[in-house]
Order: structure tokens, then sequence, then C-alpha cells
């Protein structure tokens, strides 16, 4: 259950921020916006599906071996986890994807942390929409 929640999650944040990426930086004269939307979702869907998901794993992993003292040091712990794991993920899809080491890549690993946050606060909303669909039932 948990693997299908952060596919969903996957899905969802692709789509959004495929949405988003492509109202910043499409150009009416030059880009078009379904252009854009394409080849945002072309790039984001496969590193939220592959990478987004094996670090949630593994974040979710790191966070039940680290226990803390107080529940409310999880949120912080999450989001610095997720955090890495979004420039980690970004730059490697970055090199593997352009073939090079440094050009535009403080502007990919700025999106990778934004990616990996907003994909972890849309995965905080599906497993708790998940588990109160489970206790109606």
């Amino acid at each position: 259950m948990k693997l299908i929640e952060k596919g969903l999650a996957s899905f969802i944040c692709a789509i959004m921020l495929s949405i988003a990426l492509a109202a910043v930086l499409s150009r009416p004269s030059t880009i078009s916006f379904s252009f854009m939307f394409t080849v945002a979702l072309f790039y984001s869907f496969p590193m939220l599906l592959i990478g987004g998901v094996t670090f949630a794993v593994l974040a979710e992993k790191l966070l039940t071996k680290w226990k803390p003292r107080k529940t409310n040091e999880i949120y912080p712990r999450a989001l610095m986890i997720y955090a890495v794991g979004g420039v980690v993920v970004n730059y490697f899809f970055y090199v593997s994807l352009f073939r090079q080491e440094w050009g535009n890549v403080l502007f990919f690993l700025v999106i990778g942390v934004i990616a990996s946050l907003f994909f972890y606060h849309v995965l905080l909303v599906i497993s708790y929409a998940f588990r109160a669909n489970l206790k109606e039932s």
C-alpha cells in the first residue's frame, strides 16, 4: 500500500510541477505552454517515479531508524532528508541527461529541492487520506 501511495504522489507531483514550470518558463512568442509542459513532464515524471519513490523508501527507513525523542522533531528531520534527496536525485538525473557536470546545475538543484519537498507534502496528504479511508471501512 505504501508503494502505491508513493507512486500516486509522484504522478500528482509530476503533473503539478510541470504545470508550474511551464507557466513560469513558457514564452508566448517562442515557446508554447503545451511544449514546456510536455518537456517538463518528460523530465519530472521519471525523476519522481524512479528517484523520488526510491529515495522516499530510503527516507522512510532512515526516519524509523533515527527515532526522535519528541514527535515534533520528525517533520524537520524529514524536510532535511527529502531536501538532500532532491539535490542528490536531481543532480544524477541532470548529469545522466545532459552529460555535463556543471552548467545550469544550480537551477536544477533548486528545482530538485522544491520538487522533493513538494513530493513529501503530497505524500503526507495522500497517506493521511489513505489512513482515513481505511479507518472508515
